[in-house]
């Protein structure tokens, strides 16, 4: 009970990380690879709510299963929670190994789904870290590997993605973002008139009068300077 998923029967987030350090350790020792993949179901969301948590529980027991089958018995399967799972293979020859193993993974996983009379369907983004270069440490590599599942998910799901430096710039800099449009937003600073409004008229060509104006958002930010609509918007609307 400590150290098992309840429902899949796979390790617990408590488990894992006291077996993913350990594995750390070894391919440290011998100097050798090891790969996280961070496994996220895209759209689960949908399937518990319009069909309801018995359901997708069912989908969830059933990707542990697939999970199980498309690695060695030595790599570890773990369930972080909800339609997130971890996979870690221990000690593989090179990048395409893991590469590899993710593809096999969102083919499995992407296979038609038989619950309780219903034929469903969900992919997985797929975001993997590697030992040494993309961390030292089970928090780090885990972190890391959230990261470029995160990247999976923008690039347009059903993909896999590897860590790199620049996806943390990234990440930091949609959460500064984040923030600085909640507090633009909020009732005080909205005082400061940081966004505004502008009118762009469109115009009959032939009769050369005006029949409508297109509405568009504006950002000036006091230390940002002038945010363009197609960095803040998409934010603005998730």
């Amino acid at each position: 009970l400590a150290t098992h998923d309840a429902l899949t029967e796979l390790h617990n987030r408590f488990a894992l990380e006291s077996q993913l350090q350990h594995a750390i350790s070894t391919c440290t020792r011998d100097q050798r690879q090891l790969a996280v993949l961070l496994i996220d179901l895209d759209r689960f969301k949908t399937i518990n709510d319009s069909l309801g948590h018995h359901v997708g529980d069912g989908i969830l027991i059933q990707v542990a299963r697939r999970l199980q089958d498309c690695v060695r018995g030595s790599d570890i399967v773990a369930r972080l929670g909800g339609d997130e799972f971890v996979v870690v293979l221990v000690d593989i020859e090179d990048t395409m190994t893991a590469a590899a193993v993710a593809g096999k993974i969102k083919r499995n996983l992407a296979d038609i789904y038989h619950v309780q009379g219903h034929d469903l369907y969900t992919t997985p983004s797929i975001g993997i870290s590697l030992l040494p270069e993309d961390g030292g440490d089970a928090d780090t590599l885990l972190r890391n590997a959230d990261v470029a599942m995160y990247h999976a998910k923008n690039a347009g799901r059903n993909n896999h993605q590897f860590f790199a430096a620049h996806m943390n710039e990234a990440s930091a800099r949609r959460l500064l973002m984040e923030n600085a449009l909640r507090q633009a937003l909020s009732v005080s600073n909205l005082i400061s008139a940081q966004l505004s409004l502008h009118f762009q008229p469109q115009l009959h060509l032939k009769s050369g009068r005006i029949i409508s104006l297109e509405a568009l958002a504006r950002w000036d930010h006091p230390q940002l300077g002038s945010i363009p609509p197609d960095t803040f918007i998409p934010i603005a609307e998730e």
